[in-house]
């Protein structure tokens, strides 16, 4: 047991970074606030260490390339949704409900459980906000159905 000397509470060792003085919970704190008190300092350093790595050279690389594909896809995007207006009124709906808090985001897939990055999928658009939250692989296999 050890006694933090932040909050002063006493915890257990794995409640601490190895020799740490303060438990993990202040050291969270701590390390938020300064990020936050320093936010520019932070995003420049960021800036500079992710542009130098080689990584980060080949994406930016592939966004410019994007970029001079960009009319193309503004294209593509316009006419997808001339064609699918009803589709469309629906996608914006849902985004709409979500990002005002009316409906949330499911936490895993409906079909298989897989707690990963979810997509909402319509079974019927006419019904904006009555969606399946469902992982890659089985929306996937959903709109397979539909075609076969």
């Amino acid at each position: 047991m050890k006694t933090c000397k932040r909050c002063e509470e006493l915890k257990s060792e794995e409640d601490f970074y190895g020799a740490d003085s303060s438990c993990k919970e202040c050291r969270k704190a701590l390390v938020r606030a300064n990020r936050k008190r320093n936010e520019a300092h932070y995003k420049a350093y960021d800036a500079k260490r992710y542009a130098e790595q080689p990584k980060r050279k080949k994406h930016a690389a592939e966004c410019s390339r994007r970029a001079r594909n960009d009319g193309r896809h503004t294209e593509y995007t316009r006419e997808w949704r001339e064609r699918n207006p009803e589709k469309y009124k629906a996608h914006m709906a849902l985004n709409n409900a979500l990002a005002r808090g009316k409906l949330s985001r499911g936490t895993e897939c409906d079909t298989c459980g897989d707690p990963g990055k979810l997509h909402a999928h319509h079974h019927d658009y006419s019904k904006p906000l009555k969606v399946v939250w469902l992982c890659p692989k089985c929306h996937k296999a959903e709109h397979a159905d539909f075609v076969a």
